[in-house]
């Protein structure tokens, strides 16, 4: 009875339809609320919140994620993303200085690095590599993931090469294994 009444209130205020046979769903009014607030972009996809940790210029790759001695400047960001109010993955990008170069200022604060990698760089990406292992949250991921010391985490690296087989894109992304 609770909750037909409730279901009975968000119905009369418009924020659901219900169709007998068919099921009850979220008016389309609250979907288009949800995709001006920028929680969802115009492909329908939820878009998370990032919060920047640390920027740096002019940085070298660190050895973690410089195969073969890797050499070249680049800007490393580090960042954490954050949908439903919970941080989900932690990350540190390197992205070569001469693509960071060409994204419009602040734009690393609203949008993935590798789409505006994509969009802005100019610079073709020939391969890419990708390596998944398991991991755990020592003190500052768990800080930055609101998780406990020790939570399982899927650890991601990722590397993108230029036609001259030089790294222009490099990354150890830490998801929280609950959220992947």
């Amino acid at each position: 009875a609770e909750h037909a009444a409730l279901l009975e209130r968000i119905r009369a205020d418009g924020l659901i339809v219900s169709t007998r046979g068919r099921g009850t769903y979220v008016t389309e009014a609250v979907s288009r609320a949800h995709r001006d607030a920028g929680d969802v972009g115009p492909d329908g996809i939820v878009k998370p919140k990032i919060k920047i940790i640390h920027r740096a210029h002019n940085v070298m790759l660190p050895d973690s994620l410089a195969p073969n001695g890797a050499k070249g400047s680049f800007t490393r960001v580090d960042k954490v993303h954050i949908g439903d109010g919970v941080p989900f993955v932690v990350m540190e990008i390197f992205v070569a200085s001469r693509a960071y170069e060409r994204f419009p200022p602040g734009a690393d604060k609203s949008h993935k690095i590798s789409a505006l990698f994509r969009e802005h760089s100019r610079i073709p990406v020939a391969r890419d590599r990708q390596t998944f292992v398991i991991s755990y949250a020592d003190r500052a991921v768990a800080k930055h993931l609101q998780c406990s010391l020790g939570t399982v985490l899927i650890q991601m690296r990722s590397w993108w090469y230029d036609r001259s087989d030089k790294i222009v894109f490099a990354g150890n992304f830490l998801y929280r294994g609950d959220l992947f």
